[in-house]
């Protein structure tokens, strides 16, 4: 009797996991933004930080990177599918928590090989195009890129 009951128990959890958790397929490389939504993590898709964006009547853009080498310096990158590129800086239009800058738009890690850098964007960078952020040396040698984001209109 146990082993029916067991039985029918189990079924019963399997069958309702299995109904709830259906899910249409995503592109594990983009995340799009759900109506009204204010926050987003982005991470490096090699697992070292992220990108943490805050909307706004501007898009605050957060960055954290480890795992960086720190004789090297960087730049910081946020790209759009549609060609636009904004690079991170100059000094008065960043704020710079965890490492330095250099020559207006490059950055040096701590000694831990970590950066923490915000600036802040207009929001019509983000605008029903997929962007992502990518870290590249001074030489121009893509380090470190995040997964994509799609932004509708309605969530501004």
């Amino acid at each position: 009797m146990r082993i029916k009951v067991m039985t029918i128990i189990t079924l019963i959890v399997m069958l309702t996991g299995c109904f709830y958790t259906i899910e249409k397929p995503r592109d594990k490389n983009i995340i799009k933004m759900e109506e009204n939504q204010q926050v987003q993590d982005l991470p490096f898709e090699n697992g070292n930080g992220h990108v943490t964006l805050i909307f706004e009547t501007y898009v605050d853009c957060i960055v954290y990177a480890n795992g960086l080498k720190t004789e090297e310096e960087y730049q910081i990158h946020l790209i759009a599918a549609d060609g636009k590129n904004v690079i991170f800086g100059p000094e008065q239009n960043v704020k710079v928590r965890v490492g330095k800058i250099f020559s207006e738009v490059n950055f040096k890690t701590n000694q831990k090989g970590e950066l923490y850098v915000s600036m802040m964007n207009a929001i019509s960078m983000f605008s029903d195009k997929e962007i992502y952020f990518v870290i590249k040396t001074k030489d121009g040698k893509e380090v470190m890129k995040t997964v994509g984001l799609v932004v509708n209109n309605r969530v501004m």
